[in-house]
């Protein structure tokens, strides 16, 4: 009895506990941050480069539904989506080739959590 109440205490306090907060970094590759927001599990940020380009970062649930947001989203110029972890992100330049998204979006993943 005694271990399925420690159990029980033990999920919520466990379960309960917020997700450890989440950052976008100053610095990726050649890019320099200028302005972030924080908004609920949403992350974004303004980094100047050449190009400019603009990032938002979502935490979900789990891995599986970020995936799963990865493969429902819709390829776009300008746009590239991309998740690590619990994390959903897209990045965005207009006019941006997709070399360069690539290049920002694997270095700013080296940097995002992957739990």
């Amino acid at each position: 009895m005694q271990a399925r109440i420690f159990f029980i205490f033990s999920m919520l306090l466990f379960g309960c506990s917020a997700p450890p907060r989440f950052e976008l970094p100053e610095n990726v590759a050649d890019w320099k941050r200028v302005a972030s927001a924080k908004e609920g599990a949403t992350a974004s940020a303004r980094y100047t480069g050449v190009p400019e380009i603009s990032v938002s970062v979502t935490r979900k649930g789990s891995t599986t539904e970020a995936f799963n947001d990865l493969q429902s989203w819709r390829a776009e110029a300008g746009k590239l989506a991309f998740y690590r972890g619990p994390y959903f992100g897209l990045a965005e330049s207009p006019g941006a080739d997709q070399k360069t998204l690539s290049r920002f979006v694997r270095a700013l993943e080296a940097r995002i959590p992957d739990r």
